[in-house]
């Protein structure tokens, strides 16, 4: 994969897949996405470094700032997940959406020594809402 910015839509779930050029010079900025219905958005900034290599692909620093909004009254509150993946122990392993593996991500965080970060919104309890933040 070249890591140039990418935005990548499938059909069944949106995917935003993100990484960047060039050490130590941030990339990214303002994000948005809007859950399958429409019920919930997410909207902010993220940006990502490029902190160095790792099983010969480029590794990143990530950090985001996100807001979410309910727009219907259905008693469903929205959340933030992410899915990626992580060098740890020689190995690149992947997590995922998986509520039992990853249930929330924070509105504000970071991340390290990743790549393929896609950062999805959805209404809690229901997968089949979430969409890509892009």
């Amino acid at each position: 994969m070249t890591f140039a910015r990418k935005a990548t839509m499938a059909v069944a779930a949106a995917g935003l897949v993100i990484g960047a050029a060039g050490a130590a010079q941030a990339d990214g900025g303002a994000v948005w996405g809007r859950t399958v219905g429409g019920c919930g958005e997410a909207s902010g900034n993220y940006q990502w470094f490029k902190t160095g290599m790792a099983g010969g692909y480029p590794i990143y620093k990530t950090q985001w700032t996100l807001k979410t909004k309910d727009n219907c009254s259905d008693g469903k509150s929205v959340e933030l997940r992410v899915s990626y993946r992580y060098w740890k122990d020689g190995a690149w392993r992947e997590d995922h959406m998986d509520r039992q593996k990853n249930p929330v991500l924070k509105a504000t965080g970071t991340g390290k020594d990743v790549k393929d970060v896609t950062i999805w919104v959805c209404l809690k309890g229901d997968d089949k809402t979430c969409a890509a933040v892009h």
